[in-house]
């Protein structure tokens, strides 16, 4: 609540107050979905509270600027969401773990070469690619989001798990392209080049607001 609310300091005391039960419900739902222990539905249901607790974490963590951390956390909570077969919650835990794991390689550099970037954009890219044939399989309707195949709790949830992966996919698009524009060896981007960029980047931009938008409507 307290990371939703955008209150740094609550939440860090609140991930200090619940830390040691997190990681023991952590370790306990891996060796239970090891040993196939306990009721599927509540070992689903317990993985989805650790994934999110470790989610949670990792966006505090990554508002500090701790991505070693942040990213710890959010691999902890796509390893959890993958093992209980979470789908629903996958696309925005990935796209957390992604983003920290290209911040946090960038902690001893100056700056990011252009080669960091363009893996990033492959990352994220091959998240949506993936995002939108889980949704195909899954019967979700990302072409219309007034669908009523999305008017679940679930496709509400993984909604707002593309809508990250197109906002963090479109920030490192336009890092991607300014980078392109600076180029020191004096070439200059194409103006063909510049509008196929642009394009994606307006184009991200705006499938991010509107899949956020509908999975809020969802959510209420």
């Amino acid at each position: 609540r307290e990371d939703v609310l955008y209150r740094v300091l609550a939440a860090m005391d609140a991930i200090d107050d619940s830390r040691a039960a997190a990681e023991s419900l952590r370790v306990g739902v891996l060796d239970a979905t090891a040993r196939g222990v306990w009721d599927a539905r509540d070992r689903a249901y317990r993985a989805y509270v650790a994934a999110r607790w470790h989610d949670a974490a990792g966006r505090v963590a990554f508002r500090c600027a701790d991505y070693s951390e942040s990213r710890i956390l959010f691999e902890h909570a796509k390893d959890l969401a993958e093992r209980a077969g979470l789908w629903f919650c996958l696309p925005d835990l990935k796209s957390n773990f992604t983003r920290a794991a290209y911040d946090e390689g960038l902690v001893v550099k100056d700056e990011p070469t252009e080669g960091d970037v363009q893996r990033a954009v492959a990352a994220f890219d091959t998240l949506l690619r993936e995002s939108e044939q889980r949704a195909e399989e899954r019967h979700l309707r990302l072409s219309d989001l007034e669908a009523p195949e999305n008017r679940t709790r679930e496709g509400g949830e993984f909604l707002r798990g593309v809508s990250n992966i197109c906002h963090n996919y479109s920030i490192l698009c336009l890092n991607e392209a300014d980078m392109k524009r600076k180029r020191r060896d004096g070439r200059k981007t194409s103006k063909l080049e510049k509008a196929r960029l642009d394009r994606q980047i307006a184009a991200l931009h705006g499938q991010s607001r509107n899949l956020s938008a509908r999975s809020s409507a969802i959510a209420r």
